[in-house]
């Protein structure tokens, strides 16, 4: 008995160290991937310390989201997804330093393409410590020049740091994607791979330029997400993370929460067919956040909407200019669609 017992233990240590050093490898495998990604960045960076803190800060963040979502069982494999999101922020570095960079000379004072705008707005605002004043006349992707401006301000200037950041918020959209998935199917094996849908090479391509279409992805996600678990838990927090995550997509990409609302509007109608008290107090919040909450986020953030009209327009909105040094006249362009 007590030979068997001595073996039997020797198996499980076996069978433990084998269980350690596959962990080794893999971590030790992510985490040097992750710095000859750094290192392998040879394009604009304010220094090769600050672009190696930002890989592994993204990298981190990645970690502790993957592992969060593997412990609420959206998924079933961390490593896969940490395998795919390492390949994603390979990928992502190579567009911008081969293909973004070169074809659009980013900060540049003019330009009709949106991410051009947004970055150049950006780093205006971190060079002058979030001097609002400076985005006046920009109307409905304030959010956007938020993010670039404190990505520029926290860690330099380079485009790569907001790509990777973009990287990051592409993987939260598609856990609540998948999420969402697995709450209505019950099925969580049978979206082993939606890992894989983030390096779909469109989506792969906005991760890497600072568009708004990426923050706009993560936010409708993430709202949609909160309001199915809204209508299944009935807990109070999920409707202040929806409050949240609109007020956010509102100063990023307005017309999205529209759309965002009347998801949230469905969902209710197929729930309660009867229960119209609850859909009309929804409707009473939609309305109050349109006709207020919406324009006041975007105008008290640098925005100039003063009508719900405004903020939504979908056509062409205005030409509008900002003056960079005092005298110096003013860079005019055109603001692209919403």
């Amino acid at each position: 008995m007590g030979t068997e017992r001595n073996g039997s233990k020797s198996t499980k240590d076996k069978v433990f160290d084998i269980a350690v050093t596959k962990n080794g490898l893999f971590w030790s495998f992510a985490f040097l991937w992750t710095m000859l990604i750094a290192l392998g960045w040879t394009s604009e960076e304010p220094s090769k310390i600050r672009t190696i803190i930002v890989v592994f800060t993204v990298f981190i963040l990645a970690i502790l989201i993957i592992r969060y979502a593997k412990n609420k069982s959206i998924i079933t494999s961390k490593k896969l997804w940490i395998f795919i999101f390492l390949i994603k922020l390979t990928l992502v570095a190579i567009i911008l330093q081969y293909l973004w960079i070169p074809a659009f000379n980013p900060h540049r004072a003019i330009g009709t393409f949106d991410p051009v705008v947004f970055d150049y707005y950006g780093k205006l605002l971190a060079e002058s410590n979030f001097n609002i004043n400076l985005i006046h006349g920009v109307y409905n992707y304030v959010g956007q020049i938020y993010y670039i401006g404190a990505i520029y301000w926290l860690f330099g200037v380079s485009t790569f740091y907001v790509g990777i950041f973009n990287a990051l918020f592409s993987l939260v959209a598609f856990l609540a994607i998948t999420a969402i998935l697995v709450g209505c199917s019950g099925n969580k094996k049978g979206w082993y791979f939606m890992g894989l849908g983030m390096l779909f090479p469109e989506l792969l391509y906005y991760d890497a330029i600072p568009g708004k279409e990426v923050i706009s992805t993560c936010m409708v996600a993430l709202s949609i997400l909160f309001i199915y678990k809204f209508l299944i838990n009935k807990s109070t927090k999920y409707l202040l993370f929806l409050l949240l995550s609109l007020g956010v997509l509102t100063s990023v990409r307005a017309v999205m929460s529209i759309a965002v609302v009347v998801i949230g509007i469905i969902w209710i109608i197929v729930k309660y067919r009867y229960k119209l008290k609850l859909i009309f107090l929804y409707g009473v919040i939609v309305v109050f956040m349109l006709f207020l909450l919406l324009p006041l986020i975007i105008k008290y953030t640098g925005g100039t909407p003063n009508t719900v009209g405004t903020l939504l327009n979908l056509s062409q909105i205005a030409e509008h200019g900002i003056r960079i040094t005092p005298g110096e006249k003013f860079i005019e362009h055109y603001v692209c669609y919403v």
